[in-house]
């Protein structure tokens, strides 16, 4: 096995969360009299966390109003985030194929639903650590801190650990960091932009990771 310690990103890397997002952020928008977004949109503007979200997506209000958007979005998406939730294709497999490197979360979104997602799809057994946006006072990717964070508390040598996500601040983060990066076509980003990330692998699908990861050299 190239790597025994895998860090995964959580939304557009292992589930398929963009409906429930939509969701949410169009209530919040309805709250402030305005149009929903479509589900494409709301996706262009996740992966910096809920306040960048509600930046990108509600920028009709005025600054001094984003932390209050920022808590009916919470409140909304409480309400909604498991309804359509579903892990993407092939992610159930790789994750049984894995079973014997050590596994954790990094994501953006809050930690409490980024576990009650883990939760749901029952994934508890797999990841030893689910750290959100919020589980190191704010300090959230790129910022190499939280994923230093992560790989002491585990245990993990950088050269035995990989960042896999769908996103730029998941590569960012690695390179930050020193480890690994695979980045996935299957996500949120688009194609070219995952192209122009430069991580280290790229993968089509979870099957593809598996291999990656599986690698003797």
């Amino acid at each position: 096995m190239k790597f025994d310690f895998l860090i995964f990103d959580l939304d557009g890397t292992l589930v398929d969360s963009q409906k429930d997002l939509a969701t949410a952020l169009n209530l919040t928008r309805k709250d402030y009299g305005l149009k929903p977004l479509s589900v494409d949109e709301v996706r262009s503007y996740v992966g910096n966390g809920l306040k960048v979200l509600v930046q990108k997506a509600i920028p009709e209000i005025a600054e001094d109003m984003v932390l209050e958007a920022v808590d009916k979005l919470n409140d909304h998406y409480a309400h909604c985030y498991l309804d359509e939730t579903v892990p993407y294709q092939g992610i159930c497999e790789m994750l049984d194929a894995l079973k014997d490197a050590k596994k954790a979360i990094l994501t953006n979104k809050p930690e409490r639903f980024s576990k009650g997602i883990v939760k749901k799809m029952g994934w508890d057994e797999y990841f030893l650590e689910v750290y959100g946006g919020d589980s190191l006072g704010g300090i959230r990717k790129p910022d190499p801190k939280i994923l230093f964070e992560v790989m002491k508390k585990l245990g993990a040598e950088p050269a035995r650990t990989i960042m896999i996500g769908d996103g730029e601040n998941d590569v960012k983060v690695a390179k930050a960091g020193g480890v690994a990066s695979l980045a996935v076509f299957y996500g949120f980003s688009e194609r070219y932009a995952v192209e122009s990330f430069s991580a280290n692998w790229t993968a089509e699908n979870p099957q593809e990771i598996v291999k990656i990861i599986l690698a003797d050299k």
